[in-house]
């Protein structure tokens, strides 16, 4: 019995060409991210996925909302699905940042708020419930940049050093597949129809 989760990023927000420090903010996606949602939406109405959930952040909500909506289901919030806490660097520019950033993120306290430990902790508890409620079915899931990556690292039983290791495109679709064990499987990393750009 599998249990198959589509990990889906977000689509692009307002002024994503700014590159700011986002985190906990409640920033909405532009016109662009709502199509690569709507994209995404159309793909996986060709799955028999049963639930889907999202944070309870507007850029993941409303992208769990358009792909609800063509599966004819409500979505799911989980507040533990949140992107990473940035602290007191949420809403800066990457170059406003004076601070350095170690090569080993594993425990760096970004701007005051959470580690990448911390987030992986919360993510994967929340994670490991919602596939105990769905033993052998296809689930998908809305996240954030930082919140896909440590549910990918987990799935592929890599170190948290390598966060940004892992790219994940705006609107991107991940695969992983869990054996009844907990084994994971990845089919697919930041790709899907948007091509996770």
């Amino acid at each position: 019995m599998v249990t198959t989760l589509y990990l889906i990023r977000h689509g692009q927000i307002l002024h994503h060409d700014e590159w700011r420090f986002a985190g906990h903010l409640d920033v909405e996606m532009d016109k662009t991210g709502i199509s690569q949602l709507y994209t995404i939406a159309d793909h996986l109405s060709r799955h028999a996925i049963r639930a889907v959930y999202s944070s309870d952040l507007k850029r993941s909500l409303r992208g769990a909302e358009i792909i609800s909506r063509k599966l004819n289901i409500s979505p799911l919030i989980n507040p533990s699905f949140r992107e990473l806490s940035f602290g007191k660097w949420e809403g800066m520019k990457v170059e406003e940042i004076s601070e350095p950033i170690p090569e080993d993120v594993t425990d760096f306290r970004f701007g005051g708020g959470e580690t990448i430990r911390e987030l992986q902790q919360r993510v994967i508890s929340a994670l490991k419930e919602i596939l105990s409620q769905h033993k052998g079915e296809e689930i998908a899931l809305v996240g954030h940049g930082g919140v896909n990556r440590v549910i990918l690292l987990h799935a592929l039983g890599m170190e948290l050093k390598n966060f940004y290791r892992i790219k994940q495109g705006y609107g991107c679709l991940n695969i992983i597949e869990y054996a009844e064990n907990g084994f994971a499987s990845v089919r697919l990393i930041n790709g899907g129809p948007n091509g996770g750009k």
